[in-house]
């Protein structure tokens, strides 16, 4: 693992070809290169919100995801940490070169993150090529759980070009059961495209999708997401359609409101902050004619 990490790493920064320069850097930031954890038993953790932790009806929905509670992951959102450590398992977790204690900036950790997971995907692309396959032929889930990862690190890192290429990607080698690389070529044309109509035309047949999934439904997260896209993309075409984003928002915060007395009750304070984020962004970027 850690000669493909070197590959890697090599690959994105080649002013590091220099073995002085590779020594350099880790000299600069040791800390990224010693183990993530000597052991994950009674590992403190985190989920989505600061309460979920204590949500045992929460923590059951699959898309959940334990965070370990230390430096290193503390800088990083939950959404960026799901992503990368749902890729590895709880045997591979132990060896990769990240210090939990770490001060390195944000940047070289995403940095970093983005290329273990591109050497995952290289290893697990060799791992199937043994049996004359590709990884999207042997496990279709593992490699867009891997590219999905690779494509939220991009975005972060604001490599739109790259990440343009990986949603694309995703987009057209998905199954035909997934929907989450539509709904992030959604949000992805709206922020680095800015092709507002597509965004709303793609999302609006995500969102009538998720809403008919039983453990999904109106008010779960992932809808209101949905409905918090179609309305950004609406409001971004113009003061013509305004009105119309204006309606759109309102409906959100009362489906949100909703939640309150339903199964996805723990969420509610954290979709409240979302739709407020949303709303402070739009007045903030929005056009003004």
């Amino acid at each position: 693992m850690h000669d493909v990490l070197t590959r890697s790493l090599l690959k994105s920064h080649p002013r590091l070809r220099c073995p002085s320069r590779l020594n350099h850097y880790y000299l600069t930031y040791p800390s990224l290169f010693i183990p993530i954890m000597a052991s994950t038993k009674d590992i403190k953790v985190r989920y989505s919100t600061a309460n979920v932790s204590n949500s045992e009806a929460t923590k059951a929905c699959s898309w959940e995801k334990p965070v370990p509670v230390n430096n290193f992951w503390d800088s990083l959102d939950y959404c960026l940490a799901r992503n990368f450590l749902g890729n590895f398992s709880h045997e591979e977790l132990p060896n990769l070169p990240i210090d939990p204690d770490s001060t390195a900036s944000h940047q070289e950790k995403l940095t970093l993150l983005l290329s273990l997971l591109q050497a995952k995907v290289e290893q697990e692309e060799a791992l199937a090529a043994q049996s004359s396959s590709t990884l999207h032929e042997a496990d279709y889930k593992k490699w867009h759980s891997l590219y999905q990862g690779i494509y939220t690190y991009q975005t972060e890192l604001k490599l739109l070009s790259d990440a343009g290429k990986t949603i694309r990607m995703l987009v057209e080698k998905r199954s035909s059961t997934n929907d989450i690389p539509l709904h992030c070529f959604a949000d992805h044309l709206i922020t680095a495209e800015k092709d507002y109509k597509q965004a709303e035309e793609i999302e609006k047949l995500v969102l009538e999708k998720w809403e008919k999934v039983p453990q999904l439904g109106r008010d779960s997260p992932q809808c209101i997401n949905a409905r918090r896209i179609i309305a950004r993309a609406v409001w971004m075409q113009g003061k013509e359609r305004r009105e119309e984003a204006d309606t759109m928002i309102a409906e959100i915060e009362a489906i949100t409101e909703e939640m309150r007395n339903g199964r996805f009750a723990a969420y509610l304070e954290e979709e409240r902050k979302l739709n407020s984020e949303m709303m402070e962004k739009l007045k903030a970027e929005g056009p003004v004619c």
